[in-house]
């Protein structure tokens, strides 16, 4: 893992050993996110739009919980998922999952 989220600092003192499912947790945010926050999309499927908010348990399972537009209307089901999903980080980071400050900027 790049300490600083530089892939191209190469440097030992920059350079960390950890597992796979700890170091997607120091990712930055994907160029095609949409919704501005990491691990919060929208989805549309048969008629059924929501906000998805999705995160890894400590075991690198991913988890997911779903915000209704039809029933909370497009901004508070937005809100509502990125919210969510803090808290999960956050009670994750409690538990020592190790995701940084620098996840998902």
């Amino acid at each position: 893992d790049h300490i600083d989220g530089d892939a191209t600092n190469n440097r030992i003192e920059n350079l960390r050993i950890v597992p796979q499912t700890k170091n997607a947790r120091n990712i930055k945010k994907s160029i095609n996110n949409k919704t501005g926050t990491t691990g919060v999309t929208y989805r549309g499927v048969n008629g059924f739009e929501y906000y998805a908010a999705a995160w890894m348990d400590l075991q690198g399972k991913e988890k997911n919980k779903y915000f209704s537009v039809a029933k909370l209307g497009e901004e508070l089901a937005e809100f509502l998922a990125q919210e969510y999903r803090q808290h999960q980080i956050d009670l994750l980071n409690l538990m020592g999952a190790g995701y940084t400050e620098r996840h998902g900027t």
